[in-house]
């Protein structure tokens, strides 16, 4: 059989480059590009057609903690020889490239020590002198020191393998059964890092105890917490029950505080009433001020008045006088009747003025003092009924603040947003928690309390809550717990709850 022996060299030293690429291999070539690999370095036997030829490829492939030249990470470095048929000695085929790395790449191609392995080229062209002489001494390495059985026609062969290569131990390899390997699966992976059938059979032992003993244990701690469930769900349900009857007993209760709240909106109502009736009389009272000063008027009218009549009679008595003394002088006189007459006249219209008046003036202030009196009467049993009306009020609030305070446990929660002004100071605390361990764990027990609050209860949809002072988060998240005072929220705290 004749033999056609080529090498390739590939890697990144500045984005992926190729030394002496065929047309024909090189998209297999290109591959190489990003591939992983768990070793640090192999050998890959791959059957591989192109062109409707079957060409047999083994890759001295090396990818791990290699940088380019510019000192970037992700780097490789591969030597390829491409033969027409498959050679059988895979150990030796492995030693001649692992021995043309570190006679001829290192220190030419790539530098490397204890920390770093580097690329001390940009370009594979700055080493082809190099190269051709590599290539020269490995193509008559295998043409003069193999003989013809230690190659293999590839009919037959399993070509483009579709799944990953099988790996095997460099002291391991057999030419015998790894020919029928290859032949079946057309790809095979040789590194001396590989681990030996014995440590993959006592790893794949150890791995089967491990998974045993996980299996165990889940079983274990699926039944351990199938019970915990089981008694956590016991005692929740007697919680529940709890909680409905207290629902039920303050259902009475809030039925009877509506009640308390209508009689106190009816006597509020009633007030306002009172309140708008006493407006009007307050109105009428400055009215009857108004009043009062009017009469006061009228009085200093009536002294005056008084005092005119006082001066008239003082007139009429003097007028009253000197007719009298005239009646007496002229009493003997024809004309004695006619003046007397007139006389006794005007002396009757006189006295009847000054009484009309008197009528008058007596009249108008009986009116206005009378006036005043009753208003006076009215107002004081307005104040008497306001006062009877306050004492009412007064009672019916004591006893809806009597009754409102009785409500300790409140069983929904109307206004979660809603803060009781009275508790400004209420403070949620987590005996577990602090500045330094802020989050909590699920399905772990809490203890909470509550500062500067009393008389409510906690509630939360993120929490399972056990008793006054038991807590334990019921998912992963920002999880929330209020503390409730008749049924308004006095502090709320928000928890970040981890795996």
């Amino acid at each position: 059989m004749e033999k056609n022996l080529k090498l390739f060299v590939h890697g990144v030293p500045k984005g992926q480059q190729i030394w002496n690429p065929q047309e024909d291999d090189r998209l297999y070539i290109e591959s190489f590009y990003g591939r992983k690999a768990n070793v640090e370095v192999q050998l890959l036997v791959e059957i591989i057609q192109t062109s409707n030829n079957d060409n047999c490829y083994y890759t001295y492939y090396r990818n791990v903690n290699i940088l380019d030249n510019d000192n970037r990470p992700g780097a490789y470095f591969a030597l390829t020889v491409r033969s027409n048929a498959y050679y059988t000695d895979l150990a030796n085929m492995y030693n001649i490239l692992d021995a043309a790395y570190h006679k001829f790449v290192l220190n030419t191609i790539i530098k490397s020590d204890a920390s770093v392995t580097k690329f001390i080229v940009q370009n594979f062209d700055q080493v082809d002198k190099q190269l051709q002489d590599v290539e020269k001494e490995i193509t008559h390495y295998l043409s003069f020191f193999s003989i013809d059985t230690d190659f293999v026609g590839l009919n037959g062969f399993k070509v483009n393998p579709e799944y990953d290569a099988e790996t095997i131990n460099l002291i391991e390899c057999n030419s015998k059964s790894l020919l029928d390997y290859v032949r079946t699966k057309g790809n095979l992976s040789v590194s001396p890092l590989h681990p030996t059938n014995e440590v993959a059979e006592l790893t794949k032992k150890k791995n089967e105890e491990i998974e045993s003993i996980k299996s165990q244990s889940q079983q274990q701690i699926s039944k351990v917490q199938y019970e915990a469930d089981q008694k956590l769900k016991i005692a929740i349900e007697g919680k529940e029950k709890n909680i409905e009857a207290i629902r039920k007993e303050y259902s009475s209760a809030d039925k009877t505080i509506t009640g308390l709240k209508k009689q106190l909106e009816a006597e509020k109502s009633s007030i306002a009433s009172l309140n708008s009736e006493l407006d009007k009389h307050k109105e009428e009272r400055k009215k009857n001020e108004s009043t009062k000063h009017e009469l006061a008027t009228k009085k200093q009218e009536l002294d005056n008045a008084y005092q005119i009549l006082s001066s008239v009679k003082q007139s009429f008595s003097a007028w009253n006088g000197v007719v009298k003394g005239a009646a007496q002088l002229t009493s003997t006189d024809p004309k004695k009747t006619v003046f007397e007459k007139l006389n006794k006249f005007l002396l009757l219209g006189y006295k009847i003025l000054v009484l009309v008046l008197l009528l008058v003036i007596v009249f108008n202030v009986w009116k206005s003092t009378s006036t005043a009196r009753v208003s006076s009467q009215k107002l004081n049993n307005l104040k008497v009924q306001i006062d009877q009306l306050n004492t009412k009020l007064k009672e019916a609030e004591n006893q809806l603040t009597q009754r409102s305070t009785m409500n300790t446990v409140v069983p929904e929660i109307s206004n979660t947003n809603e803060i009781i002004a009275v508790y400004p100071d209420a403070k949620i605390d987590i005996t577990e928690l602090s500045p330094q361990n802020p989050t909590m764990r699920i399905s772990t027990t809490y203890h909470i309390s509550i500062q500067k609050a009393t008389g409510g209860s906690w509630k939360s949809d993120d929490f399972t809550i056990i008793g006054n002072n038991t807590i334990i988060p019921n998912k992963i998240g920002d999880c929330k717990i209020s503390y409730v005072i008749n049924n308004k929220v006095a502090s709320s705290r928000t928890i970040n709850v981890v795996n």
